[in-house]
């Protein structure tokens, strides 16, 4: 059996990246399956409360109303993906009532999509960064649906696509809390050592 380590798992190797080239176009299959890598997500009573709106580059028109969608400061690099994933909770019952289970296996839906993305040489980028009621009123959305996180994928890029402060900030070391500082055995007071 071939076994990979840690730091070679796609897990390890995933960063949110904002280097995106500006004119590669994602295949519609390979968009498939990234939505089907959702698909098989995990989800609590097996509910699937995620649901998807692509805004794909293949179609202008289309991308640029994702785009719009966005706050002024993820404009500036977004523009160069491929691909806008809205990513929607289905996070109400039939009377109205608040799921908050829908927001866990939405974000396990989102994880395997990036993951997926990951494996086919993608870069993508989760962002709370966009207007979420300008979203639900322009897309018409009920209220039961809440969008959440705007993933922009695309194909790798360079720092010469983007404005210098936000390469600046790419170059910047990724950081992770330490074990201790997010897991423990049985209470606050007894964190895991690495």
């Amino acid at each position: 059996m071939n076994s990979v380590t840690y730091q070679e798992s796609s897990i390890f190797q995933r960063k949110s990246s904002r280097l995106h080239h500006p004119e590669k176009i994602i295949p519609k299959s390979l968009i498939l399956e990234l939505l089907k890598a959702a698909q098989w997500a995990p989800s609590s009573s097996n509910k699937q409360p995620w649901r998807y709106i692509i805004f794909d580059k293949s179609d202008p028109e289309q991308f640029k109303k994702g785009l719009e969608l966005l706050y002024d400061g993820n404009k500036k690099w977004a523009k160069n993906a491929s691909l806008l994933i809205l990513a929607v909770a289905e996070a109400e019952d039939e009377e109205g009532k608040f799921i908050p289970i829908s927001l866990h296996d939405l974000g396990l839906a989102n994880e395997n999509i990036l993951i997926r993305a990951t494996e086919a040489g993608l870069v993508t980028r989760p962002m709370g960064g966009f207007d979420k009621a300008k979203t639900k009123q322009f897309l018409e959305l009920p209220n039961s649906l809440y969008p959440l996180v705007m993933i922009a994928v695309g194909y790798p890029g360079d720092k010469n696509h983007v404005d210098p402060s936000i390469a600046e900030r790419e170059n910047a070391p990724r950081q992770r809390k330490n074990l201790s500082e997010i897991a423990f055995f049985g209470n606050l007071d007894n964190p895991i050592k690495e």
